[in-house]
């Protein structure tokens, strides 16, 4: 009986364990509240804000921002250096491209999501022109 029931007991790993060789492994791309991991090799500045919702990513190569406002849903400016402040700890940055001009500063100082409450370090202001065509 014991016999019995040990190889029962035998089997029923061997069977419930199936070989993993052979198996295709699925790489799945992660994704954080700073976007993938492409993005936080290719960026090293991110931010969002709201009223009415936007982005931006900063790059070496190029920066990035996005928003729900019609025409301006997605602007690329070419990247630039920034602009240090003596005084205080505010970097800015004067950007611009075929259809716009944007001047970014970012300052280290408390920042308060007005909708989720969430409080960051940094404080970040976008002023943006659209340039008129003729």
């Amino acid at each position: 009986m014991k016999k019995s029931l040990l190889i029962l007991l035998l089997l029923s790993l061997i069977t419930g364990c199936k070989p993993t060789a052979g198996k295709i492994s699925e790489t799945k791309e992660t994704t954080s509240e700073y976007g993938t991991q492409e993005d936080q090799m290719k960026y090293y500045f991110t931010g969002t804000g709201n009223e009415p919702f936007w982005g931006i990513k900063m790059g070496r190569e190029n920066i990035e921002f996005t928003s729900l406002i019609t025409g301006k849903e997605k602007l690329i400016f070419p990247a630039g250096e920034a602009i240090k402040a003596m005084d205080a700890n505010i970097k800015m940055y004067k950007v611009a491209n075929e259809t716009a001009t944007a001047t970014i500063s970012i300052q280290q100082l408390e920042c308060q999501n007005s909708m989720s409450g969430v409080i960051s370090p940094l404080k970040l202001k976008i002023m943006r022109n659209l340039l008129l065509q003729n």
